[in-house]
């Protein structure tokens, strides 16, 4: 089973409501429940937000060895001190393996033979012959400066100290979204908005939508019944809208994170200018 990027998921569920709406992309976002209505007009908009994220059974984990690669760093070997200069390395204790390069004759290294990384500074490593051998501390003696230039390269199975293991739990997750839909104007009451969503539900149905939500890893769930919501203008909380709520299944996890509100332009009042507010949330 493989896991789900947010990414995915969320522009699966934007293309049904541009789709089932006939909205364009750019009225369609997703954004804070409780913003006011976004500027503009003739068009009606819509507005997405996560309410809750739950899981419905038991998860699995899944280890992985977490290789990792690196570009190539230049070193000089100092016999005097046992020690490699190498400018901002990046190594810590107990990094590697890793393979030395260069002709390296009378250095007591040797190319194509594992060492881990013992960190001196941000400038110097050490080298030892076993990962235990770096956590302790004990160093290889280096006899020679050997002919240079001399490297650092990975090995297929280099990693990082503490960061060995890729450790994920994999599982089917239930997304519960609340969708707005504003109206075109904000002084029109909310039937146009109510029509607006009851015409997404209804898209749904239709096969080629169903095929695109099994190729988003996404299966629904359920909805609730459109609801007009008449409000006062200029109070912003009460601006007429029509609201739902849809549920659905992901086949895995969610894996990434993602903005808690994208975009959102906002008029709180008819004398004051457009507001816009860029909220990005990890």
């Amino acid at each position: 089973m493989s896991a789900v990027a947010w990414t995915t998921v969320k522009n699966t569920i934007a293309q049904w409501m541009i789709k089932g709406s006939g909205l364009p992309a750019s009225r369609i976002r997703w954004g804070g429940q409780n913003a006011p209505q976004p500027a503009g007009s003739s068009q009606a908009w819509i507005t997405l937000r996560i309410k809750k994220i739950e899981s419905p059974g038991w998860d699995y984990t899944k280890f992985t060895d977490n290789f990792v690669t690196f570009a190539d760093k230049t070193i000089t070997l100092d016999p005097a001190t046992d020690t490699a200069a190498s400018v901002a390395h990046t190594f810590n204790t107990g990094d590697g393996p890793v393979y030395l390069t260069g002709d390296l004759t009378g250095t007591n290294v040797a190319n194509s033979t594992e060492y881990w990384a013992i960190r001196v500074d941000d400038d110097t490593v050490k080298f030892a012959t076993s990962f235990l051998d770096a956590i302790n501390g004990v160093a290889l003696d280096i006899q020679g400066t050997g002919t240079g230039p001399h490297g650092i390269t990975p090995t297929p199975t280099t990693k990082l100290v503490g960061q060995e293991i890729n450790e994920v739990a994999y599982g089917m997750r239930k997304v519960t979204v609340q969708v707005t839909c504003f109206p075109p104007q904000p002084t029109d009451d909310s039937t146009e908005a109510v029509a607006i969503l009851e015409d997404v539900v209804a898209y749904s149905n239709l096969t080629k939508q169903y095929d695109a939500f099994v190729a988003g890893g996404v299966g629904m769930s359920e909805y609730g019944d459109p609801e007009g919501v008449d409000g006062v203008l200029n109070a912003i909380y009460f601006e007429p809208r029509a609201t739902m709520t849809i549920s659905f299944f992901t086949t895995s996890v969610i894996t990434d994170t993602h903005n808690e509100i994208d975009y959102v332009e906002a008029d709180n009042t008819p004398d004051t200018p457009a507001i816009e507010i860029d909220v990005s949330k990890p």
